[in-house]
Parts: C-alpha cells; structure tokens; sequence
C-alpha cells in the first residue's frame, strides 16, 4: 500500500493539464521550420509544451500556432504545417553520453543535451542539495521514423524485491516488511486451509 500511495503522489506532482482533442490538433509553423519534440522535465501537459518549431537554418527553436476543430485560431499567413524534423535536421543525441541530470527551478530534475543545451540552473533555487537527481537516469530516445533522438529524462523507482509467499499455518501471519524509505511496515495477511 505504502508503494501505491507513493507512485500516486509522484505521479500527481510530475503531470500537468492535457488538452482534449479539438484544441491543439494541429501545429502551423513559419515556412521552412520542422517539428521537434523538447521535454527536459519529463512532464505530461498539452502537446503546445513539448512540440516545437526549429528553423533548420538558424538553429533556433519557437512556439507555433496550435489550430483545432474546437479553436478560432487561425494560423499566420504562410505558416504552414511542418514535418518532424529528421536526424540530419536535429537530434539531440546519439548515446546517453550526450544527455545529462541537472538541477533547476524549484529544485527539480531536469536532461539537458550536449549538443543543444538547455540550461534552467540559474532559476535553481538556493535551498536545492544537488542530489535531486539521485533515482533518475538522462537516456537518449531514438526518434521514431527517421526523426532525431531526445534526451529524456526516466525515472527510477526504487526497486523493490520479489514477493515470496510462504505459508506456514492457517491462523493469521504478521511480517515486518522493510519500504524503499527504510521504514519499517508491519503487514498482516491470513490464510485458510483448504476444504
């Protein structure tokens, strides 16, 4: 239960508002720009957060204009619907070497790439210890279809080891049990003999 309760609250701090389907359906960018995935902080939110334009020629990275079926947003003239950006376009990465752990605002983990930096350290906060990031790993997500890696952020949850059952009677058993956090549980299960 304990380990239930803390996937929950984790999950609750890391996710964030998702759009329905009709709000940002469809991404416009300035002629000539490919999209590009960019999602340091590993978090869930509406597609407008993490999907990008990249001017190829630049090397610079804006929001686009996000049009749906429930919208009146209408995309700038001579915007124009991008497709994803390829390897040779932009990836992030090639090895997990490329991407790293950094602290930053509010004292959260973050990936940063070697190739295109993200650096959000000068909004980290005094108070922060600098092993935010211990039980997370930086990994380099290979891009589906020809498209550029992501460094992305996986956490890690503690591992917990494999549950054995033993039965040595039909009364009731209580068992100290040792959570990720050191703390110690008492959990009690009961057994019947079969008829």
């Amino acid at each position: 239960m304990k380990l239930s309760l803390s996937i929950a609250l984790t999950s609750v701090s890391v996710t964030r508002a998702v759009l329905g389907p009709g709000y940002e359906d469809y991404l416009w960018c300035p002629a000539g720009d490919c999209e590009i995935y960019i999602n340091p902080f590993g978090y869930m939110g509406p597609v407008s957060m993490y999907n990008k334009c990249f001017d190829t020629a630049t090397g610079t990275f804006s929001n686009g204009v996000w049009t749906g079926d429930k919208t009146n947003v209408t995309a700038p003239e001579g915007w124009t619907q991008p497709p994803k950006c390829t390897a040779a376009e932009y990836s992030q990465c090639d090895t997990a070497a490329e991407c790293s752990l950094q602290v930053g605002p509010g004292c959260s983990c973050y990936v940063s790439s070697t190739v295109f930096p993200f650096d959000a350290s000068n909004f980290r906060d005094t108070s922060c210890t600098g092993n935010e990031c211990d039980g997370h790993e930086a990994e380099c997500s290979a891009g589906p279809d020809g498209e550029g890696n992501t460094c992305m952020i996986k956490f890690n949850l503690v591992a917990t080891p494999p549950a054995t059952n033993v039965t040595t009677g039909t009364g009731p058993t209580t068992l100290p049990v040792t959570g990720g956090d050191g703390v110690v549980v008492v959990v009690t299960t009961a057994t019947t003999a079969a008829t």
